[in-house]
C-alpha cells in the first residue's frame, strides 16, 4: 500500500493500493480537498508515483464518509466521470467492478 500526502495543501491526502488483477483502490484521509474534489490531481500522483498512464485500468475510492465508488477513466487514463458502487466494504466494493455482483 502507498501513502500519498500532497505537498501543495488544501489537495486530498489519500491512500492507494492496487490489486493483483489491476483495480487501483483509493482512501481518503480526510485531509485537505475531498478525494472527489481532487480527483483529477490524485489520479495524475497516482499515475507518476506508479510511472505509468492509467489507461485500461479500474479505479475505485473510498469517500470521506466511507462509501466506496468508481472512477470511469478515458481511454488515455484520464478522470470521465464517477460510477456509484455504493458499497461500505472493500470486497463488496470489488466484487461490483468486476461484475460479480
Amino acid at each position: 500500500m502507498s501513502l500519498y500526502r500532497s505537498r501543495n495543501q488544501p489537495r486530498a491526502s489519500f491512500i492507494y493500493d492496487i490489486t493483483e488483477d489491476g483495480i487501483i483502490c483509493i482512501t481518503d484521509q480526510d485531509q485537505g480537498r475531498t478525494v472527489t474534489n481532487d480527483i483529477h490531481n490524485v489520479l495524475a500522483d497516482i499515475s507518476q508515483e506508479e510511472n505509468r498512464p492509467l489507461s485500461g485500468m479500474k479505479v475505485i475510492y473510498r469517500d470521506s464518509s466511507g462509501c466506496w465508488d468508481q472512477v470511469e477513466l478515458t481511454s488515455a487514463g484520464e478522470f470521465r466521470d464517477f460510477r456509484s458502487v455504493n458499497k461500505y466494504t472493500l470486497d463488496d466494493a470489488l466484487d461490483v467492478v468486476r461484475g460479480r455482483e
